[in-house]
C-alpha cells in the first residue's frame, strides 16, 4: 500500500468565499454589491441635495446609473455629476466608477430598504 500523504487544508467560511465573489471586479455579483454599499451611503456621499434630487439605481462595467424624477433635476445633475464621482471614488478607494449616466426615471426606482441588511 502506498502512504498517501493528507494535505491539510484550511476551511473557509461560505461568508468568505461570497464576500470574495462580491468584491473580484470579474465577478458578476461584485457590481450588485457595490451597487448596495452606495446606496446604503449615498446621502453621505452625495449630500442631502443631490440624495433628495437622484438615486444610484444601477452600476455596470464601472459606469454608474443615476434616476432622476424629471428633466430639470438632469440638467441640474449635468452639472454636479463630475464632483459626484470623484466623490464616490474618494469614498471607495478602488475607484470604481469611471462614468456617470443620468436618466429620467421611467418605472419604480430600487427598493433600497434591504441594502444595510445585505451589507451588515
Amino acid at each position: 500500500m502506498k502512504n498517501h500523504r493528507m494535505k491539510k487544508r484550511s476551511l473557509t467560511s461560505v461568508a468568505d468565499i461570497l464576500e470574495g465573489l462580491f468584491k473580484n471586479k470579474k465577478s458578476v455579483l461584485s457590481d450588485g454589491y457595490f451597487l448596495c454599499q452606495l446606496v446604503s451611503s449615498w446621502k453621505g456621499i452625495a449630500g442631502e441635495s443631490i440624495a433628495k434630487m437622484g438615486q444610484p439605481v444601477k452600476v455596470t462595467r464601472q459606469e454608474l446609473t443615476i434616476s432622476l424624477p424629471s428633466s430639470s433635476h438632469l440638467q441640474e445633475m449635468q452639472f454636479v455629476k463630475e464632483e459626484l464621482r470623484r466623490k464616490i471614488n474618494q469614498h471607495f478607494p478602488h475607484g470604481k466608477i469611471k462614468r456617470i449616466r443620468l436618466k429620467i426615471q421611467t418605472e419604480n426606482s430600487i427598493d433600497t430598504r434591504w441594502t444595510d441588511k445585505i451589507l451588515s
